[in-house]
């Protein structure tokens, strides 16, 4: 409305219209500043806001309360009754929408956010992730992106070898809630220690066939083998219906929960790829490690594994192969990790592969960090 209302006094450019706040002393809403106009037309600043001042009118329910010139500026004040009445007619109108915008319209941000491992608990470091990234989802939303809000599970690993081996040994637990998931994870830490016992113990074990056992379930696990498959499925399902509990009363969403596992049918394809890279070399024992690899920065990364020595992949592995998932499926302009500080070099790592193998040329890649949480005895 000032805009137009200056644009029609034919007293300046409107190219040299530049409202802006004013300051904090001063007693008015917006301010022109009048030196570029005033240069064109060869006045001097208090004299063109002066002439505006004396051009310009505005009705009675105008948004305008007041004009006033003020040295080389020209203030503005708002009519408050008016702006008031359209205001709280705006927001009941809008409703819970008020505030919004457009500004994400037709473009999709991934954002990944909570992330627990599969047979835990989640702890209080949890909380962080889970109510920052849902904020950030929300605030996106809000802005007219469409977000898919991705909880990225870690249900892949060695681990779970040892688990359903511990399981095997010491009984599967009954039960629902946290409670069954820390019977888990005390089957686990038993096995574990377990394999640690001395052999003066009375309890000691052959620590060496402990470890074949557990590795023995884990490759049956990726296999395919059909009891490892239903005992590994039964710790999914027990901590999503578990963790589910505390979403809900959390008001946090998701959109997906694709676990590590999801990814594994891409890894191959990922170290094929990441083989022809110069920064790829096979060591003599097999193990893949990357070198040299710069940042967004340009910046020398230090040297990381891509596959173990064993054939193993790793957690880069795996998070090269859903931001490839992600670009093919949900075309993102955005991807979001709401992730502990403790994880920066890695993100800085993963990206800078992804990019190097050619994916996400233009995709924003953002790690959020935030801080640990440590309990009363560090």
């Amino acid at each position: 409305e000032i805009r137009d209302a200056l644009e029609a006094t034919g007293l300046i450019d409107p190219a040299a219209i530049d409202l802006a706040e004013p300051k904090a002393n001063v007693p008015a809403d917006l301010a022109l500043p009048c030196f570029k106009g005033a240069k064109q037309r060869g006045v001097a600043p208090p004299q063109l806001a002066q002439e505006l001042a004396a051009a310009l009118s505005f009705d009675a329910d105008s948004l305008v309360g007041g004009v006033q010139p003020a040295g080389p500026f020209l203030n503005f004040t708002l009519n408050r009754s008016a702006f008031a009445r359209q205001l709280l007619a705006e927001i009941q109108r809008l409703g819970d929408r008020y505030g919004s915008d457009d500004t994400g319209a037709g473009k999709t941000v991934v954002v990944e956010y909570s992330s627990p491992n599969i047979a835990k608990r989640m702890h209080v470091g949890h909380i962080r992730s889970t109510i920052i990234g849902q904020a950030i989802n929300n605030l996106l939303r809000f802005q007219g992106y469409t977000t898919i809000a991705d909880n990225h599970l870690g249900d892949y690993g060695t681990q779970f070898g040892t688990m359903i081996a511990a399981m095997e040994r010491f009984g599967r637990p009954e039960g629902e809630g946290e409670a069954v998931l820390a019977a888990i994870e005390e089957r686990y830490q038993r096995y574990n220690q377990l394999k640690g016992a001395r052999a003066e113990d009375d309890d000691a074990h052959d620590t060496e066939a402990l470890d074949d056992e557990a590795r023995a379930w884990s490759l049956r696990l990726e296999q395919g083998d059909p009891r490892a498959r239903e005992l590994w499925q039964w710790m999914v399902d027990t901590t999503l219906r578990s963790n589910q509990r505390s979403y809900d009363r959390l008001g946090v969403r998701f959109d997906t929960q694709h676990g590590e596992s999801f990814y594994a049918g891409m890894l191959p394809s990922v170290i094929a790829r990441a083989e022809e890279l110069p920064e790829a070399e096979r060591e003599p024992g097999g193990a893949l490690v990357i070198k040299g690899l710069r940042d967004a920065n340009g910046k020398e990364l230090p040297n990381f594994l891509l596959q173990r020595s064993d054939g193993a992949t790793l957690y880069i592995t795996r998070d090269v192969a859903t931001i490839i998932y992600r670009e093919t499926t949900y075309h993102p302009a955005r991807i979001v990790y709401v992730v502990g500080h403790e994880q920066e070099l890695h993100f800085r790592q993963t990206f800078a592969l992804a990019r190097a193998l050619g994916y996400a040329q233009d995709i924003e890649l953002t790690h959020v960090s935030f801080g640990r949480v440590f309990t009363a005895d560090g």
